[in-house]
């Protein structure tokens, strides 16, 4: 028996979530449609409940946006983990950086990429690191996150040669 005063959610009912979204929940444990998604709360037993989709979606684009209940350190939180998940599927360290220090960081730089300094916005710009030690250097532009990508193998008198280069054939208008 549920003992919170609350019934127990149970496949094919009318239910109204704590939000007052109601809708009729799917017909079998484990499965989601249009109004409610399958949430599990323990992984080995596979126990758990549905959760309100239209929330929960609300709540994931808010944390992406930096706005809603966790604001800009849920941003930075997401961005953190983003990072971690592409590095640790890639191969390569993963930054070495809280979400508070990414906080910080951000605000120091003034909404400036660190390489160009050209405005850039949190959904815009890329938590740039060093993928050997995980070092974080800034916030980049996506131009200056893909030249860096680039020109990574370059030494230091090659990336000097390409700069000349770059300097005297520019196009003259």
């Amino acid at each position: 028996m549920n003992t919170q005063g609350r019934p127990k959610q149970q496949p094919g009912q009318l239910w109204d979530f704590v939000c007052k979204h109601s809708g009729i929940l799917p017909s079998e444990i484990g499965k989601s449609n249009d109004f409610a998604q399958w949430m599990i709360r323990k992984r080995l037993s596979r126990k758990g409940l549905w959760i309100c989709r239209q929330c929960k979606n609300n709540n994931v684009q808010q944390v992406k946006r930096g706005d809603g209940r966790t604001g800009f350190l849920g941003r930075a939180k997401h961005l953190l983990r983003a990072a971690r998940q592409t590095a640790k599927s890639k191969g390569y360290a993963s930054p070495e950086i809280t979400a508070d220090e990414i906080v910080t960081l951000w605000f120091n730089q003034h909404e400036e990429c660190a390489a160009c300094g050209s405005q850039i916005s949190l959904q815009t710009g890329y938590l740039d690191h060093d993928h050997t030690n995980g070092e974080v250097r800034g916030f980049v532009c996506r131009n200056c996150n893909l030249a860096e990508g680039l020109l990574k193998g370059y030494t230091h008198e090659q990336f000097k040669r390409f700069c000349s280069y770059v300097e005297g054939n520019k196009i003259r208008g």
